[in-house]
């Protein structure tokens, strides 16, 4: 286990979560960076195969389209930022395709007790969802990591 690639990994999330909740915004040449590294070490199946990699990354981006492209229709702006379609991309390429499930759930139950908490306490309506992102990705490696 070379856990020094996973710390790569979990700082790039940190960076990028520092970012969104200061900013609301996820700037490309970190998400692809993240993207291109898991799809790089996965490709020697350094933690999953390729083809889950890559699934992962198709389908953590085309996860949150699909939902956004919904609440688009619905509501006639968008409720999801491109950058969370790039960052779940991302998780997918490092922690596979199979995880993303897990990812997303801790990340929407995480993220909705946060935005409750910030609309009592400072009646704001926005929150960003990339920490929470992050927050679910480092949540399931470390428990991939304890199933090894």
């Amino acid at each position: 286990m070379n856990y020094a690639v996973w710390g790569i990994f979990i700082s790039l999330l940190i960076i990028l979560s520092i970012i969104d909740w200061k900013t609301y915004m996820l700037p490309d040449g970190l998400t692809q960076t993240l993207l291109w590294l898991g799809l790089a070490f996965n490709s020697y199946a350094f933690h999953v195969s390729s083809r889950q990699a890559i699934w992962g990354a198709i389908c953590g981006y085309g996860l949150l389209w699909i939902i956004n492209a919904f609440y688009r229709l619905c509501r006639a702006q968008n409720g999801i930022g491109q950058g969370d379609f790039k960052l779940l991309a991302a998780i997918g390429a490092w922690l596979g395709v199979l995880a993303l499930p897990w990812v997303v759930c801790i990340a929407s139950v995480s993220g909705l007790c946060a935005a409750i908490v910030l609309w009592f306490r400072h009646r704001q309506t926005v929150c960003p969802f990339g920490p929470f992102l992050a927050l679910g990705a480092v949540g399931v490696l470390v428990f991939q990591l304890c199933l090894q």
